[in-house]
């Protein structure tokens, strides 16, 4: 299932019941109301509430060949508020969902095939569709556009669609016409980027490795104000970005930290700081991997140093020892020889 805010309540949506929790006392939450419901969507991917109503999109998978696969997208939307007739529209499509975006009267669904792209079959064409949701109950859709790229998520401001991709940097649509967008600018000062937020005069986009805050004032011409980069073990990256009171929270998750949330001070734009966590979190995998070497490495080689390094060292200053004492001896009965030797005889000698 998936969560998101519905007045001072927490909606937690699921395949089979809606859920509402109260979370005005953040420390007690209570499930307020929950009722059933028959969403027939497998895999729930994302979804988003506006004015009482939930955009809730996810997919259904299925096996056509040993690594090919193909699905089917389902957006439905849900009167929230109404527990006899909850779903009041539809929308279909044959496309692997990647995420949804709700603004307005229109719904951005992003589509990214990564079955596809890692058993390596098909041309890997990926993109986003716009779906006019003017009329709830009869959505309908206005565009599709496809192209090799890894979307990750989506925004519209203004009239442009920003599109964060793993694999191509940020991309700028003009949506003047949300029937044709128009792709008007690529900004590739990093290539991964990952989620954003928009809060009226900057755009916070993460990338694998932190944050960067941009000047979209003009979407021709991106300028980066400020970059945060934090270093770390292993594969992983920042997901989505929240900004409030000049206060940056970021999902990171880690093949060896697991998940963790970051927060910067994003007061001063060009010089973001990370607050917290203020240390990197060492997890389960890195540890097994210390002690793997410690017991099978480190431990091998000293028992090893210890049998063999050792005793050699030992015995040659055993010998240097013994070598000394026995040059000493020898010195020693020289010098005594040579003082007790008798005078020769002068008489003797002259005959």
């Amino acid at each position: 299932g998936k969560m998101d805010f519905f007045d001072k309540y927490i909606c937690y949506i699921q395949n089979s019941n809606v859920s509402f929790f109260d979370i005005s006392d953040p420390k007690n939450p209570k499930v307020n109301n929950s009722y059933p419901i028959d969403l027939d969507i497998p895999n729930i991917v994302d979804s988003e509430i506006k004015n009482n109503i939930g955009y809730v999109v996810g997919y259904n998978r299925t096996k056509i060949d040993d690594y090919v696969f193909s699905f089917n997208t389902t957006l439905k939307i849900l009167n929230l508020t109404d527990s006899a007739n909850t779903v009041i529209g539809e929308y279909h499509n044959e496309k692997l969902v990647q995420n949804i975006m709700i603004k307005d009267n229109y719904s951005v669904i992003l589509d990214y095939d990564h079955y596809g792209e890692y058993y390596d079959y098909g041309d890997h064409l990926n993109g986003f569709e716009i779906i006019d949701i003017t009329n709830l109950t009869n959505p309908v859709r206005l565009c599709e556009w496809q192209s090799k790229c890894q979307p990750a998520y989506s925004e519209i401001i203004n009239n442009y669609l920003f599109l964060t991709t793993y694999d191509r940097g940020l991309l700028i649509f003009d949506i003047t016409n949300p029937a044709n967008p128009i792709l008007v600018n690529e900004y590739k000062k990093y290539l991964n980027f990952r989620g954003m937020f928009y809060n009226g005069e900057w755009l916070y986009v993460t990338f694998e490795k932190g944050l960067f805050i941009l000047d979209i004032s003009d979407p021709l011409n991106i300028r980066k104000i400020g970059k945060k980069r934090i270093y770390f073990e292993g594969n992983g990256g920042f997901g989505k970005v929240v900004v409030e009171n000049n206060i940056a929270y970021s999902l990171r998750a880690s093949e060896f930290s697991g998940r963790e949330i970051f927060v910067f001070d994003v007061t001063n734009p060009s010089y973001p700081k990370k607050l917290y966590p203020l240390g990197i979190k060492l997890g389960d995998e890195v540890t097994f991997t210390l002690v793997f070497i410690s017991l099978y490495i480190v431990l091998p080689l000293t028992i090893i140093t210890l049998i063999i390094v050792v005793p050699i060292v030992v015995i040659r200053r055993k010998k240097k020892k013994r070598r000394q004492i026995i040059d000493a001896k020898i010195k020693e009965t020289t010098q005594k020889s040579t003082l007790q030797e008798e005078p020769i005889d002068k008489s003797i000698s002259d005959k």
